[in-house]
């Protein structure tokens, strides 16, 4: 009997700790998912669907008072890893590589053609 109250609380602590303090990427992107830049002004919007792994969907931008559009989005979705084009509505395709690290949180880099990297973090609205 002691052995098996031993094995319980054991057992008890074990999921306890695996539990404990961490986030846990889901498992799509489903939904609207949003990026601001404050001191540019600027935002880039995300509806994502995704099918086996497979993600697309579309979105808008706004850079300041310049410019304004959408975007198309495809690429992969292998939790905690987000691989994305975004194709903007003028010709220009940039890539997105991020962490998805919870259920509302996305931080990667974009990386244009031109060489630039941006960090940049989407959060669900």
């Amino acid at each position: 009997m002691r052995l098996h109250r031993l094995t319980f609380c054991f057992a008890a602590v074990i999921s306890c700790c695996a539990c404990g303090g961490g986030s846990v990427a889901p498992a799509s992107l489903d939904g609207a998912w949003n990026a601001y830049s404050d001191g540019l002004g600027s935002t880039l919007t995300m509806t994502l669907s995704s099918k086996g792994g497979l993600v697309s969907g579309t979105g808008t931008y706004i850079v300041g008072a310049i410019r304004t559009g959408s975007v198309v989005i495809s690429g992969t979705y292998r939790a905690p890893s987000a691989d994305l084009a975004i194709t903007y509505d003028h010709g220009e395709t940039v890539t997105f590589t991020a962490a998805v690290t919870d259920s509302d949180h996305m931080k990667g880099k974009l990386t244009y053609k031109s060489g630039t990297v941006i960090d940049i973090e989407f959060v669900r609205p």
